[in-house]
Formats: C-alpha cells, structure tokens, sequence
C-alpha cells in the first residue's frame, strides 16, 4: 500500500499502466450491472433502461397538485436603485466574477470545459464568453449547445442494489452554469 502511494505521488495521473489500472478498476467498480426492478433482478439493458426512465419520472413528478401560496405581505421591497441595477446591461467584468467565484477544482460537465480552464485562458476566450452571456441576456435563449447535461448516478452504498440506492446528479455544461 505504502509503494502504491509513493508510485502515485511520482507518476501521478501521468499516462502510465498505473493510471490506466485504475481507471479501470474504478470503471467497473461504478458500471452498473444490473438493478431490482419490482422483485426481479436483471442485467438486461434495454430493461435497465426502462426502469430508469421510469423510476426518474416517478422522482420528478409533482405529488401535491396545489402549490403553498406565499404571503408577500410586510416582504421588503427592492428600491428603485436596486431595480435599475438588475436591470443593467451584464458587462465583462461580472462575467469574470463568475468565472473566478465558479472555483477551480470542479468535474467539468458535458463541454468538458472547467472554471479552471476559463481563468487559465481568460484573455483568449473572454469575448466569446461575453458574446455568449449577453445573447442570453438579449434573447433569452442559450447559445446553441450550450445546454447539454448529463446525469449521472452516483453509488449511495457499497452494493447498491436499486435505483434508491443512488443519487443522481446533473453535470452542467460550464456557459450554463455562468448565465
């Protein structure tokens, strides 16, 4: 155990047998390989699939049909400064804010961009960056393919061995998550 650290402190995530190893052994460790549906265990795909789809429908769905209403009375009110502030063109030094306060240490999303990447490049991509946000702040809509995501599944406990046993999580394409 001792040698494998020392070999990943030296070789790190370099793209060594050693790094390779793992990826693999972490990819079959979270490869779903079957799952409970009902009372059934199967590892058929296509079955899979479907129980996923619909257990992910039955998560989203709105149970109660009438929403709590909200009293607004006595709820501070924004002045009119406030307003006019919202209301401001977005400007290229409040999208660098939210470049540098996105951190740097974060799984990328479908773009494969991180809010590292952005900083380390920030004088090369700010424009287009900029363009991008104020599009949306003109239009309303993102830019073209700027809003995929994936889902994925992380394991809740070791075996899981239904679809409650996991915690979905959405990876956001990095425009999305500025605007």
């Amino acid at each position: 155990r001792q040698q494998l650290k020392i070999k990943w402190m030296t070789d790190g995530d370099e793209n060594t047998r050693h790094f390779h190893s793992i990826y693999k052994r972490q990819k079959t460790q979270n490869a779903i390989h079957g799952v409970m549906v009902g009372e059934v265990w199967t590892t058929n795909a296509n079955a899979i699939k479907s129980a996923t789809k619909q257990f992910s429908s039955n998560l989203f769905q709105e149970s109660n049909q009438t929403r709590p209403r909200l009293n607004l009375t006595g709820m501070p009110q924004l002045t009119t400064e406030m307003s006019a502030t919202l209301d401001a063109p977005i400007i290229e030094e409040e999208v660098k804010v939210a470049v540098w306060k996105g951190g740097s240490n974060k799984s990328p999303g479908p773009d494969g961009f991180t809010y590292e990447f952005l900083q380390k490049f920030w004088d090369t991509l700010k424009v287009e960056l900029v363009a991008a946000v104020k599009f949306f702040e003109a239009t309303g809509h993102l830019p073209r393919g700027c809003n995929p995501c994936f889902i994925t599944l992380i394991k809740k406990v070791r075996n899981p061995s239904g679809f409650q046993d996991y915690r979905p999580i959405s990876l956001l394409g990095i425009i999305y998550k500025i605007i």
